[in-house]
Formats: structure tokens, C-alpha cells, sequence
């Protein structure tokens, strides 16, 4: 294992051997998922996105570890001038196809390298989008990336980004993700529980952070159908987590249950100077 955070190693895996599985979802959401598992995690999150940044028509929004381009063209249809950034290659790649398709090419630019480098000045953002991203990196470089936005964010910009949950009895269960281990594979994929008090402590110190809502009903499916081995019947996992994602977006917090059992929280963090 590196003892350092190999940056090429990890564009390899995500823009060569990620993007070898068919499901472009699970290419970059969860590749152990089934299809409607990621299909009601990106409904659920990418909601969120649009609606948490408020009126983007004409705003400049970067959209950090953009991957596929599954939140650059949401953005840009809603009226973003989008800057799409991601450190793999092939990802830019796929991502500028989706946004050519959609008739979306004049909304977008598009940028190679690292979430802590963003080729913008200073104080010259009205939005960033982060998900996705600081559960795939190690501690230094998460504080990297939100010193990043920092820099790049108007007064009175927002970031809106998913943590997922470190207290959550799911995540920590033997049967989820065995390479969350919080150390970066040969292959070059890194995968960890986050420390989301240090962050949301980070993000404190210059922005007013809100959680906009949770995944419980999501990751109390998601959770469940695995432990029983059952639910063979795709239109009724279908039917289901089409289900648990209404709830989730009209239920947005759920108290204690969410420390405990949700998979993770969307924050809302507005700029204060």
C-alpha cells in the first residue's frame, strides 16, 4: 500500500478500469448495487443538488469529481454555466459525450486534475457541488478540497455536498462494502467512513452548514434486501426503493434514527465572508 495518496493511480482506476462495467451509475455510485439501488440513490441526490443551490440560471457552478457527468447536466439544464472537474481522463471524457447529447455543450467546460486545484480565481464561484468524492480520499486531502472551495466561493456562494455517516451500524456491518478500509488499494481505489465532525467542523469556520436531509429509508431497504438474500422480483425492488426515495425527499430529517442508521447526510454550506 502507498503511503501516500498516489493521484495517477486513482485517475487510472476510475477512468480505465471503473469504466469498463456497462451501469454508468454503478460505475460511480456502487458497483456491488443493483441498477434501481443506484437509480433511487441518484434520484435522491442529485434532487437535492439542484434544489439546495437555489436558482442557478446564469450562475457559475463547479461540479467537483463531475465523473460521468451525472450532476453536470442536471445543473446545466437548470441554466448553470457549469465547470465540470475531474482528475481521470476518461471520465472527462464520458462525461463531455453526456453533456453533447443532451444539447448542454455551451453550459459546460470541462477541466483535468485534482478537486484541491480548481483553475478559477479567487471569490469567483456562486456554487460548488461535492459528492461522491471526499469518502474516495484520505483525511489531508479532504481538508484540501474544502479549503479549495473555500477560496473559489463568492461571499454568499454554497456548497452542497453528501458525508457519509461514520456512526451508522449499516455502513460499519461486515456484509456492506468490504474496501472501505480507509487505505489506497495497489489498483489505486480509496474508500473510508469520513470524520464528519472534523469536516463540518472545518467548513464551520467560514460557512453557515445546515443538513438538508438523509437516505434512511433508502439505506434501511438497501440494508434489508441484502440480509435477506431475497427480493428476486426486480419491479417490486423497483416499486420499493421508488418508494423510499419519496419519503426520503418529503421526510427530510428523521432525528436519532438518522445518527444510527442512515447512510448519509446532504449538507448545505453558505459562504458567510
Amino acid at each position: 500500500m502507498p503511503k501516500h495518496y498516489d493521484l495517477e493511480a486513482a485517475a487510472r482506476y476510475w477512468g480505465q478500469e471503473r469504466l469498463k462495467h456497462r451501469d454508468e451509475l454503478a460505475v460511480v455510485l456502487s458497483l456491488r448495487e443493483t441498477k434501481e439501488v443506484n437509480q433511487a440513490y441518484d434520484t435522491w441526490e442529485s434532487s437535492l443538488v439542484v434544489e439546495t443551490l437555489g436558482g442557478v440560471r446564469g450562475r457559475k457552478v463547479v461540479d467537483l469529481a463531475c465523473g460521468v457527468g451525472r450532476i453536470t447536466v442536471p445543473l446545466a439544464r437548470a441554466g448553470a454555466r457549469v465547470l465540470a472537474l475531474d482528475n481521470a481522463p476518461g471520465m472527462l471524457e464520458r462525461a463531455e459525450s453526456h453533456v453533447r447529447r443532451a444539447g448542454m455543450a455551451k453550459s459546460v467546460q470541462f477541466a483535468l486534475g485534482p478537486a484541491w486545484s480548481i483553475p478559477v480565481p479567487d471569490r469567483s464561484q456562486d456554487g460548488v457541488v461535492c459528492v461522491g468524492l471526499l469518502e474516495h480520499l484520505p483525511p489531508a486531502e479532504q481538508i484540501r478540497v474544502l479549503k479549495e472551495v473555500d477560496r473559489v466561493l463568492k461571499k454568499g456562494g454554497s456548497l452542497a455536498t453528501v458525508l457519509n455517516n461514520p456512526h451508522s451500524i449499516l455502513l460499519q456491518a461486515p456484509t456492506d462494502n468490504r474496501f472501505r478500509k480507509g487505505h489506497q488499494f495497489p489498483n489505486g481505489y480509496y474508500c473510508a467512513l469520513v470524520d464528519r465532525k472534523k469536516l463540518l467542523g472545518t467548513l464551520g469556520r467560514h460557512f453557515r452548514v445546515e443538513p438538508v436531509g438523509t437516505n434512511l429509508f433508502y439505506s434501511l431497504l438497501r440494508f434489508a434486501f441484502r440480509a435477506e438474500g431475497t427480493a428476486k422480483d426486480i419491479a417490486l425492488r423497483r416499486r420499493a426503493f421508488k418508494v423510499a426515495t419519496e419519503l426520503d425527499l418529503r421526510f427530510r430529517l428523521k432525528g436519532l434514527a438518522d445518527e444510527v442508521l442512515t447512510d448519509h447526510t446532504f449538507f448545505r454550506a453558505r459562504k458567510l465572508r
